[in-house]
Parts: C-alpha cells; sequence; structure tokens
C-alpha cells in the first residue's frame, strides 16, 4: 500500500534563514541529503533557489543571499593574471630597448 513517507535532513541543518524583512536567493548549486528512518537517502538538487516565508503579496522582498561555501581553485585565473602582467612588461621592455638603440637622438639645440 501507500504508506507515508518522512523524511528529514541527517544532521538537522537549518537552510536558506533569513529573517521576516527579506527574502532568502541563491544561485549556486546546492544539494540537501535526506535520510529516512530505515537509514534510506535520497538527495535534492536546488538550483537558483529563491524563497520567502508569510509573503502576502506576489513580489520577493530585497533578498539576503547565500554566501559560497565551495572552494574556488584560483590557479587558473592567476596564472592567465601573470601572463597578461608578464606580456605586458615584456612589450614595454622591448619598446624601450627599440627605442634606445635604433631611434637616432635629435639634437634640439642645432635646429633653427
Amino acid at each position: 500500500g501507500g504508506g507515508e513517507v518522512t523524511v528529514a535532513s541527517k544532521d538537522d541543518q537549518k537552510y536558506w534563514r533569513t529573517n521576516n524583512e527579506k527574502s532568502f536567493r541563491c544561485l549556486l548549486l546546492h544539494d540537501v541529503i535526506l535520510t529516512d528512518k530505515l537509514n534510506n537517502t535520497a538527495t535534492l538538487h536546488f538550483d537558483e533557489v529563491r524563497v520567502q516565508a508569510f509573503c502576502k503579496e506576489d513580489t520577493f522582498r530585497e533578498p539576503k543571499h547565500c554566501i559560497h561555501r565551495v572552494h574556488r581553485d584560483e590557479l587558473v585565473p592567476v596564472t592567465v593574471g601573470a601572463a597578461l602582467a608578464g606580456s605586458t612588461l615584456l612589450t614595454v621592455i622591448g619598446y624601450a630597448i627599440f627605442r634606445y638603440f635604433k631611434v637616432k637622438k635629435v639634437q634640439y639645440d642645432t635646429m633653427e
């Protein structure tokens, strides 16, 4: 038969907290793992969540945004930034060397 199934988060963690004056908005992927009494688990995948409790209007209030909890690998942005800085520095140094050796110096005091 069709019995009632109740699930809860295993660690009883509270999700999407905000005060009554604001809504909650999170544009990041967020997983909630649920467990029933027999230790069966299910994972809910949330993406772009926006919730508000006790809302009497059709519009959301000012949102409280979630905090990014996933560590990002900064290797690629740092490498690209260093490559751009290095190429800019080499271009400026190359131009300075070119000007020093190849461009004739003008003697302004001999001009009439």
